[in-house]
């Protein structure tokens, strides 16, 4: 569509290697600790932190030795993805058709199970009360405006790579509503089974939370520290057969970890086979060189450091390249295609005629509330970002930059994705 953003793809495919070096990390993580969970049967003191990490004193600055079981597993759980996507998008394509529906059966058992538990209920209530009177602060919605394209994984071509194998004559509009319904349902499904932990925890005395949102942060963590610390060590393990609830815990977040990579390799994979048609029929060669290579990657990991590692790509490098690429994205369609040519496209393509109240709004949405909400929230994600080393939200787990140069590092990898979109302009 633009000649300018032409290294906007190549951005793209290493903003996707970088999140499929995250996500087979935390697969390798969740393998280990299923794998303690089910054979031990229990839930001990310290088991992210000290049996499935063994941190110890590690640090950026001294990484500490590989572990040996993290090895072995993220080689099996690499070995596992290529047996999967190997095959095809086809073959990718009925995996989903069983771990989707699994994924759902699974969040809501724990979902009953977490709010039959003592401070469940009161843990959901409390945490759903409004605070009405936060809606009038401007920050409030660009944060949700990012989360929304962090949650939806928007501006990582994965949802393009994939629509690629529709027919032209495919009903997107309805795919849209199945993706947008579907992904409320999952989010609400989340929400519900974090705050009624959190609420299992308070009521064992385990936390305490008082304050504002990064008060909140600073005790429950986010992320994989959210999940395998906090919800494991502190709710889990308050509640009758918590290692049975928690192995499923970390089942569920394996395989949304494995989807999630699914659409990070296909991102890389179709981009490198489309360079020549004659490329296609090397794909699955490509997928193991491709895998072989975040393999690698992640040998840094299964360190004893491979947690601050993680911390520093998440913190860095993981999310705000994604708010730009849907920016430039949505710029180049507007102002190069028009979004007369785009409603004329989309009725086309979904054999529907939309009415004129639809296309004059979706024009509207396009061409100034989208590019604005967008770009002040990548203003905000980059400011939040920038006091992120003065707050450490994350000390109270141990993890912080170093003074002297972990900023610069951190700094210095945030520009990795955005120089091919600097140098192709």
């Amino acid at each position: 569509l633009s000649p300018v953003l032409t290294g906007l793809g190549l951005a793209m495919c290493i903003q996707a290697a970088i999140r499929a070096v995250l996500e087979l990390g935390v697969l390798m993580w969740m393998g280990q600790g299923m794998f303690r969970l089910f054979y031990h049967q229990k839930i001990s003191e310290g088991l992210f932190s000290q049996d499935i990490l063994n941190r110890e004193d590690a640090s950026l600055e001294a990484l500490g030795t590989v572990s040996t079981q993290l090895l072995l597993v993220l080689g099996i759980a690499t070995l596992t993805v290529f047996v999967l996507v190997v095959a095809g998008t086809r073959s990718v394509g009925k995996v989903c058709m069983v771990t989707v529906p699994a994924c759902f059966m699974i969040i809501v058992t724990l979902v009953i199970r977490a709010c039959l538990a003592t401070g469940g209920p009161q843990g959901v209530l409390t945490f759903l009360h409004p605070d009405w009177s936060l809606l009038k602060e401007p920050t409030i919605w660009l944060e949700a405006a990012s989360q929304v394209v962090f949650s939806l994984q928007l501006g990582l071509g994965a949802i393009t790579a994939y629509s690629r194998y529709s027919k032209f004559r495919h009903n997107i509009v309805r795919d849209c509503t199945i993706v947008i319904v579907s992904h409320l349902v999952w989010v609400l499904l989340a929400v519900l089974l974090t705050f009624s932990l959190l609420g299992v925890a308070i009521s064992a005395d385990k936390i305490s939370i008082t304050g504002g949102s990064e008060v909140i942060v600073s005790v429950t963590g986010h992320g994989v520290w959210l999940a395998a610390q906090t919800l494991l060590e502190k709710s889990l393990l308050t509640i009758s057969h918590g290692w049975l609830w928690a192995g499923l815990y970390f089942i569920l977040l394996a395989i949304v970890g494995a989807s999630s990579l699914f659409g990070y390799l296909e991102v890389i994979t179709s981009s490198l086979a489309s360079i020549r048609p004659a490329f296609n029929r090397f794909k699955p060669l490509i997928s193991f060189g491709m895998l072989a290579l975040i393999f690698l990657m992640d040998l840094v990991l299964t360190t004893q450091g491979g947690i601050h590692v993680y911390h520093l790509l998440l913190t860095y490098i993981s999310n705000w390249p994604t708010l730009l690429f849907s920016l430039l994205t949505v710029l180049a369609t507007v102002l190069c295609h028009g979004t007369n040519y785009l409603m004329k496209d989309l009725s086309s393509m979904s054999k529907i005629s939309l009415p004129h109240w639809v296309t004059s709004h979706l024009s509207v949405i396009y061409t100034s509330v989208l590019p604005v909400f967008l770009s002040a929230s990548l203003v905000w994600v980059l400011f939040n970002l920038s006091l992120d080393h003065l707050e450490d939200p994350l000390a109270t787990f141990g993890l912080s930059l170093p003074q002297t140069w972990g900023l610069l590092l951190g700094w210095s990898l945030s520009g990795l994705p955005v120089l091919p979109v600097v140098f192709g302009v």
